[in-house]
């Protein structure tokens, strides 16, 4: 590539004109560090070469790759991000850093270089999950300039991103199907996994996190919460919270009421309901159920139903018999407007939660 060095005015000097845009230089704990001014515009290519000269940049004297941990531990710090989104977030920064290749520094990388990893992002995966790597790396440029590890503008915002269609939840179980599913299992952990996940709507980790506690049976409800009292774990991380810190109270229906009693009969208050001895350990997850729970579904000729789609399956078996949207974000946890994006178009009248999805027998 031929750069051409241009004769700027003291106190600035070490500007270059590249392909794309300008970048100026700066010594840094005796080395050399190269800056993308992000900006084809002369003076204010001069005016952040000033900015950068009179706020040194912090000694680069670490990877692209620590830097991401630096983020995400700041992130974990602040109580921003939960262990599982601290696990996804790093994946997914860890996968921009590789994708560089080389020794590239925060203040060196460029908006061309996002917007080519997007580009290969679209090549990769659903228009949605490119995005929300996107989104992540936003946020970690923001952090980046806001602790002086990059002093331009977050490169992340000059990449222009396609607009993303929002698609209703397509792949659902109907009453007969979830019913069917719930009749044929025997196991009883894997009746608890389904229960928890068809006539609860529970997440996958709130199903594993799950403790006796959050059981009421007298009430007839289930209180998902954040596991206050408990251990930490050997990171620091609070074992459990909610996604989003969003506590909330569920109705519990009548047969998996009369399936809690038996299944939780001699179960402390603070123990796991599901595989009470399992604890956690490295893994994102304390338990995983995903080889027990893919088998029976094989079994059952629905390889298709994840433990999401049985949460999908709880909403839309609700608003598709009315229950109002309101109704099924709280005992989802979601936001208003996210709910009626996916389940609006299902909507008819209101009924009592047990009257609406419960049809197994208690047996």
């Amino acid at each position: 590539m031929v750069c051409f060095r241009l004769a700027i005015w003291e106190p600035v000097k070490n500007v270059y004109l590249r392909k794309g845009g300008y970048w100026f230089s700066q010594m840094c704990q005796g080395k050399r560090v190269w800056v993308n001014s992000q900006t084809t515009d002369l003076a204010e290519a001069i005016k952040r070469a000033v900015e950068v000269r009179n706020n040194p940049l912090v000694k680069p004297t670490h990877t692209l790759a620590d830097d991401v941990e630096r983020f995400i531990a700041h992130k974990v710090r602040m109580n921003q991000y939960s262990r599982a989104s601290a696990h996804t977030k790093r994946l997914a920064l860890l996968k921009f850093s590789a994708w560089l290749s080389g020794e590239a520094t925060l203040a060196s990388i460029t908006s061309r270089q996002l917007a080519s990893f997007y580009e290969h992002l679209q090549k990769t995966v659903t228009e949605s999950t490119a995005q929300g790597y996107m989104m992540t790396l936003r946020a970690f440029f923001r952090w980046a300039v806001e602790t002086e590890r990059a002093r331009i503008d977050n490169p992340v915002g000059a990449v222009k991103l396609a607009k993303c269609d929002a698609k209703g939840r397509q792949a659902w179980c109907d009453r007969e199907m979830k019913n069917r599913l719930l009749t044929n299992a025997t196991d009883a952990d894997l009746r608890f996994i389904l229960f928890c996940g068809f006539e609860a709507g529970l997440r996958r980790g709130e199903i594993v996190e799950a403790r006796a506690d959050w059981f009421d049976l007298p009430a007839g409800l289930v209180h998902v919460r954040r596991a206050d009292g408990q251990p930490r774990l050997r990171d620091g991380e609070i074992p459990f919270r909610p996604k989003d810190r969003d506590e909330r109270t569920i109705p519990l229906t009548k047969p998996f009421q009369a399936f809690l009693k038996r299944y939780l009969k001699g179960r402390a208050p603070l123990d796991f309901a599901l595989m009470p001895e399992v604890k956690h350990g490295e893994w994102r997850y304390r338990y995983d159920f995903r080889r027990p729970f893919d088998e029976y579904m094989q079994a059952q000729g629905c390889e298709w139903v994840t433990p999401h789609v049985m949460r999908h399956s709880f909403a839309s078996i609700l608003a598709s018999a009315g229950v109002s949207i309101f109704k099924v974000a709280q005992w989802l946890g979601d936001d208003v407007r996210v709910v009626q994006r996916h389940y609006a178009k299902l909507a008819a009248g209101d009924e009592d939660i047990h009257a609406l999805t419960s049809a197994v027998s208690t047996g």
